[in-house]
């Protein structure tokens, strides 16, 4: 078609048809139009408004039918990308609506003894980090479950204690009970951590965890491909009808 290009306002060569393919091809694979930028600057061709139109309908098409490159990995690896869920209940779900409600299960205090530290250790066996608090229930601090352990084999001992000051650490995760989920999983992803701990003006009330957000999300995750097929099926059923 056309080889040997449309004389006209701009003159287009076969070469061209070639470029805007690969840029709607990479802008369908990774949903953004700024691949026809990237690549128009590589080639150095003058055909912008053809590449930016079809990248356009690109990343139209693609965000219609399924997700990007990127999150698709986030779900191969069986982590729901929260960013990406529209839904109005979900934007509305808060931390305190979902979080764990029992810190006196999971917090250590100075001066504790070394049986109830693991005591506490025992009871939550997924936790790899764990909230100090003072006498007040103010969170003071944080450590971890593999320092706490190397302290248990060195002070186990009956009536013994473990000065946990020593080997306290500042929260790297905090968030209060008003945060929306959302928020909380930009947190999760951006800090690498398992465990958020929730405060109200600096008291340690609960935590929420990953397995929390997984279960939120799942239960308003619909990935568009999914609505795409649903709708189709929906359209089938009611011709059928």
């Amino acid at each position: 078609m056309y080889p040997l290009g449309i004389a006209g306002v701009q003159h287009f060569i076969p070469a061209t048809y070639a470029m805007v393919g690969a840029i709607s091809c990479i802008a369908a694979v990774t949903q953004g139009a700024s691949a026809a930028v990237i690549v128009l600057e590589i080639v150095g061709t003058g055909a912008h408004f053809p590449a930016l139109m079809a990248a356009s309908i690109a990343v139209g098409v693609s965000q219609f039918l399924t997700l990007g490159i990127y999150d698709s990995i986030i779900k191969l690896k069986d982590w729901n990308n929260v960013v990406e869920l529209k839904t109005t209940k979900l934007a509305k779900i808060k931390v305190q609506d979902i979080m764990q409600r029992n810190p006196k299960d999971l917090a250590l205090k100075l001066g504790m003894l070394t049986e109830e530290i693991i005591m506490i250790t025992r009871m939550n066996p997924a936790i790899n980090l764990f909230p100090i608090v003072d006498q007040n229930d103010m969170l003071i601090g944080q450590v971890s479950k593999a320092v706490l352990d190397k302290q248990i084999a060195l002070h186990n001992r009956i009536g013994s204690s473990i000065d946990i000051s020593k080997h306290l650490d500042y929260p790297h995760g905090i968030c209060v009970e008003s945060c929306l989920v959302d928020d909380a999983h930009v947190m999760f992803a951006m800090l690498h951590i398992e465990t958020l701990f929730v405060v109200r003006l600096g008291k340690f009330v609960g935590y929420l965890t990953r397995k929390e957000i997984k279960h939120i999300s799942r239960r308003f995750t619909k990935s568009l491909s999914s609505r795409f097929f649903s709708f189709i099926t929906h359209m089938f059923k009611k011709k059928a009808s």
